[in-house]
Order: structure tokens, then sequence, then C-alpha cells
């Protein structure tokens, strides 16, 4: 009896010791635990720091950029020469050499480099001023002639000095139209080729505004003597191609003599008319 109950309370007393071991291990499992949260706390903790100093690096490359670019800004507006202008170049890169990214460079070989850079600069400068040179002794080069003004008549009206004055691109197809309205028939008597006939028969209308009598069909009639409406022809369209056909670098007497050279052929040889 007596060996039954000592068995019983070593038995409650075994119990009560693995019921403290495993209350112990729990609370060690629980300390275990506030040790972890207290570590990512402070890994939180580091890791919101880290942001803080990368924002602050960030700030610090964007104030120190907003400077090189203040500086580059009055580097430029301040040293306006080719070369100068290369050097700038040269040194904005060296501006935004990165040491934690960029490799180091050769400065022997990047010296070399802008020395050939400079050298072809020069060469294409020299070139650019030779064309230069060259467009500027271009004073004069007939313009093409692809406009036309003419002379018509009525069969009609033949006999009379009444006549018509147009312009046209392709004269055939407009003496075509000009015999399809008319009722007795047209003939086109005279036509001129110039490089810009709207303006050549706008003079015709200043010149011969007295002889004048009327705008219909896209032609101008007047009634006066029709060789003295081809002279006025001739002249202004012999005046409006030439000074068409001239450059600006072209003298003064060089530009007189050259009009005065154009009529005097236009007047002595009927070459440059083209007469039907």
């Amino acid at each position: 009896m007596r060996d039954s109950e000592e068995d019983s309370a070593g038995q409650v007393q075994a119990q009560e010791e693995d019921d403290h071991r495993l209350l112990k291990d729990d609370h060690n499992l629980l300390k275990d635990d506030h040790n972890l949260l207290k570590d990512d706390h402070n890994l939180l903790k580091d890791d919101h720091n880290l942001l803080k100093d990368d924002h602050n690096l960030l700030k610090d490359d964007h104030n120190l950029l907003k400077d090189d670019h203040n500086l580059l800004d009055i580097l430029r507006s301040e040293l306006t020469g080719q070369e100068q202008q290369l050097f700038i170049t040269g040194f904005a890169a060296y501006l935004q050499y990165d040491t934690r990214n960029d490799f180091v460079i050769n400065l022997d070989d990047e010296r070399e480099l802008f020395k050939a850079t400079i050298e072809e600069s020069k060469r294409e400068t020299e070139e650019a001023n030779a064309e230069l040179a060259k467009i500027r002794t271009k004073i004069y080069e007939e313009i093409p002639k692809l406009d036309n003004v003419y002379v018509n008549k009525e069969v009609a009206e033949l006999a009379s000095d009444t006549h018509k004055v147009g312009k046209a691109i392709d004269p055939k197809k407009r003496e075509s139209q000009l015999n399809t309205g008319s009722a007795q028939g047209s003939r086109m008597i005279y036509k001129r080729p110039t490089h810009n006939a709207m303006v050549v028969e706008d003079i015709l209308k200043v010149a011969q505004r007295r002889y004048h009598i009327a705008s219909i069909g896209g032609c101008e009639h007047y009634n006066n003597n029709v060789e003295h409406s081809v002279d006025v022809i001739d002249i202004a369209a012999t005046v409006v191609d030439t000074l068409a056909s001239s450059f600006e670098y072209m003298k003064r007497g060089a530009l007189f003599r050259k009009v005065i050279a154009n009529l005097a052929a236009v007047q002595g040889d009927d070459d440059g008319v083209e007469a039907v």
C-alpha cells in the first residue's frame, strides 16, 4: 500500500516537472519571438535610414547637376568660339563622370581624339567657306521661262487694232480654247516665253491703261497698234527675266549692263522672241 502511494507521488512530481519544462520552453519561444520582432523592427528602421540616405544622396546629386548645368550655361554664353565650344563639350562630359558607374579613360587618347575633332572641324569650316565663296562668285544664271504672254486677234478684227493679251503655260491649248469660244475663229499672232507671265501682264496693264477696253474671258482687250503691245511685252519680259536670273552678289553696274545688253539683243534680234 505504501509502495503504491510512493509511486503515485513520484508520477505526480514527474508530471509537474514536465509541465514546468513545457512552460519554460513556451516562455523561451515567446522570448525568441519577441527578439525576432525586435530584430525585424530594427531592420525596418535600418531600411528607412538607408532610404533616407539614398534620398539625400539623390538630392545632393540633383543639386550638383543643377550647379553643373548653370556653370555650362555660363560657359556657353561667354565662350562662343568653335574650339571653345569643343572644350565645353569635353568639360561637360567630365562633369558627368560617375566614379560608381563609369570607367577611367585614357586622357592621352582623349586628347588625341580631341585634336582630331578640332582638325576635322577646321577642315569642314574651310570647305564651307570655300563653298560660300564659290556661291558668291555666281552672279547670273538664266532662269527657266516656262510661262507665256500672248497676243490674240479675232479673225473678224484682223484689219483693226483691237486685240487681246493673255497668259498661258500651254499657248497651243489656249489658242484652241479661244478658237472654240469665237464665232468666226481667232488667231494667236504673237507669244513671248517668260519666267513670270503674270508680272509681265501687270506691267502691260499699267503701260497701256489708256488703250484698255475690257477684261473678258481671262484676256485683256486693247485698242492700239499691235506692234506697240508687242514692244511693251518684250521690254517687260526681258527686264523681269533678267532680274530674276541675277544673284545678290551681282554689282549694280553689272546688273544695269546686263539688262541693257539683253534689251538691245531683243531690239535688234528676234531670236529671243517666238512669233507665230
